[in-house]
């Protein structure tokens, strides 16, 4: 007969000084919804004053992003209600999250819309309450600085300046703290982030910051200037859980951290799946009850390993996992 199980869950409101770097998924961790739909009201609105209704170009987008996403859930073969299976789902996820980037980009939604309209896109919509942040989190900015330490942000999103919009509003500040995510240039390519180098700017009177060049006329011609010329490596977009564990790891190694320790990982979903169980972190699943990733923990199937021991609903109160209870021989 097998014991009862011990509890699972337990509530603290842990001080751990151990961790000075501190890295945030954005959409449902450091928010309460998903901003991928304000993000294309913001680029609508931008076309609407030159008289271009981009309103079902978007819907066309997203519907049928939304059929191939399903299709390929469903359709998944292995099952995956392990970490492994969940990984390998998510890599081989990555063909359709190009495919409606793709079409984002030959619909030249996102084209002329420069850094500044993005950053005032994202504190409008938190001036106007159309986007919720997460119960604690200035808080625990508040924290960190307290401390010492230093934070940043990994996100799949389009808009890393619509991002620095949000937190400079709700925070009241401006910040420096960096932002791994994704950014349309001035044609409305999005690209994945780089270091160095910020897209999405106004580049009509840039140079080079490597050779002095130009000014270029438009972002498109800087980009092009530095792959050809100086062999600069741009990070394919954000899509799933690998690219953003590989962004994770380029801010680690900016931050020069050389333990395992000093660092910890909030997110919310599957994207986030492989940056909170990186051995680098402490992985911190946000959420309502954790969700799908807390299930698969739970489950017979899930790791033996318990590098996902917490999470929390609101960034103050933090909820301890307990190991499973050994059966008793």
């Amino acid at each position: 007969m097998q014991p009862s199980p011990l509890p699972v869950l337990r509530a603290t409101k842990p001080k751990d000084e151990r961790f000075t770097h501190f890295i945030f998924d954005f959409d449902c961790t450091i928010t309460m919804n998903d901003t991928s739909q304000l993000i294309a009201d913001t680029a609508i609105a931008h076309h609407l004053a030159e008289a271009k209704d981009f309103t079902q170009v978007w819907q066309e987008i997203f519907t049928t992003y939304d059929a191939e996403h399903t299709a390929y859930i469903e359709g998944y073969e292995p099952k995956w209600d392990t970490l492994e299976g969940i990984i390998e789902r998510q890599r081989n996820q990555k063909e359709v999250e190009i495919r409606s980037i793709n079409r984002l980009n030959r619909s030249g939604m996102f084209a002329g819309i420069n850094k500044a309209e993005w950053r005032a896109a994202g504190g409008l919509a938190v001036l106007e309450g159309k986007l919720k942040i997460r119960k604690g989190f200035k808080e625990i900015i508040d924290e960190i600085e307290r401390r010492n330490g230093v934070w940043g942000v990994v996100s799949v999103s389009f808009s890393k300046d619509f991002i620095k919009g949000v937190l400079e509003q709700y925070l009241g500040d401006c910040i420096d703290a960096p932002i791994l995510s994704n950014a349309p240039d001035e044609a409305g390519i999005l690209r994945g982030p780089e270091w160095g180098w910020e897209p999405g700017f106004n580049t009509t009177q840039a140079k080079c910051m490597n050779c002095n060049s130009g000014p270029f006329p438009s972002t498109q011609n800087l980009v092009d200037h530095l792959l050809q010329v100086h062999n600069r490596e741009f990070m394919a977009p954000l899509t799933t859980s690998d690219t953003k564990l590989g962004a994770m790891h380029k801010l680690l190694q900016h931050w020069r951290l050389d333990t395992t320790d000093q660092a910890a990982y909030y997110g919310d979903s599957t994207t986030d799946i492989e940056c909170l169980f990186d051995r680098c972190v402490k992985g911190i699943l946000v959420g309502d009850g954790g969700g799908q990733i807390l299930a698969m923990l739970d489950s017979p199937k899930g790791p033996d390993f318990m590098l996902v021991e917490s999470y929390t609903t609101d960034f103050e109160n933090i909820i301890i996992r307990q190991p499973r209870q050994e059966l008793q021989s």
